[in-house]
């Protein structure tokens, strides 16, 4: 799904992301990386568990044993002079069709 979000709401993606995943089986692998200048471009696959209860991200969809394998994810990053991440674009796989789940 394509994304933009500044800082504040970027907390709240990965705060409602930690919500959903359970604290076992889940896996980050980054396929490749690369920058110039102020940005970098990187792609990443996640695999992983639904924790027992939670809920798709606002809706009433419970992902009790959903199991999410190979969501793909590339995202350019625009950084500052300090190092900060000051800009994330991101284009995903579909968080809903990985996890089985109606279109709307």
């Amino acid at each position: 799904e394509a994304q933009r979000h500044d800082r504040e709401e970027l907390l709240t993606v990965f705060e409602g992301f930690a919500s959903i995943c359970a604290p076992t089986n889940n896996r980050v692998t980054i396929h490749s990386l690369l920058g110039e200048g102020t940005t970098v471009a990187a792609h990443w696959s996640t695999d992983y568990d639904c924790r027992d209860g939670a809920k798709f991200y606002g809706t009433d969809f419970d992902l009790t044993g959903k199991q999410v394998r190979g969501f793909n994810v590339l995202a350019f990053f625009e950084i500052a002079s300090d190092g900060r991440i000051i800009k994330i674009n991101q284009r995903s796989d579909t968080a809903r069709v990985a996890l089985g789940l109606p279109s709307s």
